[in-house]
């Protein structure tokens, strides 16, 4: 039978192990506020010369700071609100074209592939949801040339084409 070995911590390494846990407490609990030091220091940096040249055209600091922000503030909501619309717009229609695109994928899908997966239609949805994701148009220019380089049995021709490889 083997003996125990002793384990000796000292005071010191004790004390190191609180320091840490305390360490990682203040963390946990200042890191926001950390945060908001530093993006107000870059703002400060940033903007420092645009207030020192409004200083120099008798504009007084205290005035000169808050306009800026606050014309800062206003050119961005004029932004999100002019561009929310457009956005707003094309989310729709891409919301609508991803159904047709995932019939179309499982549309073309050979029947062998759909014979490999766990459950029929469902399966070729799941999969068509996959390709979806990953881009349609490298998949098309894909099913493209499969089906334009068949040979007279339906099987894909070997060979060079227009300088492209058929598959």
């Amino acid at each position: 039978m083997t003996e125990p070995l002793p384990i000796d911590i000292s005071g010191r390494t004790i004390v190191r192990i609180l320091a840490v846990l305390a360490g990682v407490w203040l963390w946990l609990h200042l890191w926001e506020w950390v945060l908001l030091l530093v993006v107000a220091s870059f703002l400060a940096v940033g903007l420092d010369p645009v207030i020192t040249w409004l200083d120099a055209h008798h504009v007084r600091r205290r005035f000169a700071a808050p306009v800026l922000v606050l014309a800062i503030v206003v050119a961005g909501a004029v932004f999100v609100y002019l561009a929310s619309a457009a956005l707003n717009e094309q989310a729709s229609l891409l919301g609508g074209r991803v159904d047709d695109v995932r019939h179309a994928i499982v549309e073309r899908m050979p029947p062998r592939v759909m014979e490999l997966l766990p459950s029929g239609v469902e399966g070729g949805q799941k999969l068509g949801n996959r390709l979806a994701g990953h881009g349609v148009a490298p998949i098309r220019r894909q099913i493209g040339q499969r089906q334009q380089h068949k040979g007279p049995f339906g099987h894909a021709r070997m060979g060079h084409q227009r300088g492209r490889r058929a598959i």
